[in-house]
């Protein structure tokens, strides 16, 4: 995936677009991750480069009982 990857990315956005990469994950794999980030941003209602892990949890439990699929949920 290059999209995003140029100097406009945010250091947060860059990063997990890089980790993503180093983990070999599919170009599909990585749009469907970068998609969910602004979700996640909205749940706890701060960055997701602040959100701590119960956020993560929290979240999780709001996309399961929201109707989440099993694969979204084990979305690392």
């Amino acid at each position: 995936m290059t999209e995003g990857t140029g100097t406009g990315a945010s250091p947060l956005r860059q990063r997990v677009i890089e980790d993503m990469s180093m983990l070999k994950m599919a170009p599909r794999t990585q749009e469907a991750y970068i998609r969910g980030v602004p979700r996640l941003a909205r749940y706890p209602g701060r960055s997701p480069d602040a959100a701590m892990v119960d956020d993560l949890r929290r979240f999780q439990l709001h996309l399961e009982r929201a109707g989440a699929s099993p694969i979204t949920l084990k979305r690392r």
